[in-house]
């Protein structure tokens, strides 16, 4: 079975070869997520990514945010967006 990268790209050669060196299968990828879901020294606040070079590969390691990643207006879009796509409302905003 191919990840999602994978099969996305199965016709685009040059990124499929592009991706040997720049990405990592939607298994590793899911990995961040995952840690900071569940690992227990996570706090709030933390980010997490790849622990390769400019976080594209790798375990996850925590990692730095950028300034987008606080940025109210975008959050509050996100979860707008994020509301509508599923049909789910917290009532939070």
């Amino acid at each position: 079975m191919h990840g999602t990268t994978e099969a996305l790209q199965r016709h685009a050669r040059l990124l499929g070869f592009l991706n040997r060196f720049f990405a990592q299968d939607s298994r590793m990828g899911a990995l961040p997520t995952l840690y900071a879901a569940l690992a227990p020294d996570v706090k709030t606040g933390d980010y997490f990514g790849p622990s390769g070079y400019m976080e594209m590969k790798g375990y996850p390691v925590r990692v730095k945010s950028n300034a987008l990643s606080q940025d109210k207006k975008v959050a509050a879009q996100l979860w707008d967006i994020s509301e509508n796509l599923t049909e789910v409302r917290y009532g939070f905003n």
